[in-house]
């Protein structure tokens, strides 16, 4: 009814790809969202935050299969965008550092998880609160806890 680029029905394709990813269907969700995405990008431009969002979804996908570093190429493009776009502070701004950080972990770069996922933290207290849901140590202490083990002697990455 709307036509197949409008930004509701765009919208309605994320819902689907987020549904699709949580009942185990990754890659049905990875192809939906690689599809929105690009008309997304079409139909409101590389900088709109539904764009955005839209490649944060994406880059969800793309971890769930494993393509760590595809993932981490898309959230730092998208998280380099954001700020520029809603703020450094805008509470998008603040997840997409979260799933930077993600992937950064995955990839075995701990201190630059660490980094971000620290300042991110601060932010977060700073602009939402001490009690706001999207507050969370989890990020930030398995990146404390993989720096410590990989710092033992006789660690995997000795």
């Amino acid at each position: 009814m709307l036509g197949e680029d409008h930004p509701d029905t765009l919208s309605s394709a994320c819902h689907l790809a987020e549904a699709l990813c949580g009942v185990g269907e990754q890659e049905r969700a990875r192809q939906l969202n690689e599809d929105t995405f690009a008309r997304f990008r079409r139909a409101l431009g590389e900088h709109h935050p539904w764009t955005l969002a839209s490649a944060g979804s994406l880059a969800v996908d793309l971890r769930a299969l494993g393509e760590y570093e595809q993932a981490r190429q898309l959230n730092e493009d998208t998280f380099a965008r954001y700020p520029r776009v809603l703020g450094e502070d805008h509470p998008w701004t603040l997840a997409s550092a979260g799933s930077l950080a993600v992937d950064l972990r995955a990839l075995g770069e701990y201190e630059q998880a660490r980094q971000l996922n620290e300042d991110t933290l601060v932010r977060t207290r700073r602009v939402l609160g001490e009690d706001h849901p999207w507050l969370s140590l989890g990020g930030f202490a398995s990146d404390l806890r993989a720096l410590v083990i990989t710092s033992r002697p006789g660690s995997v990455e000795d």
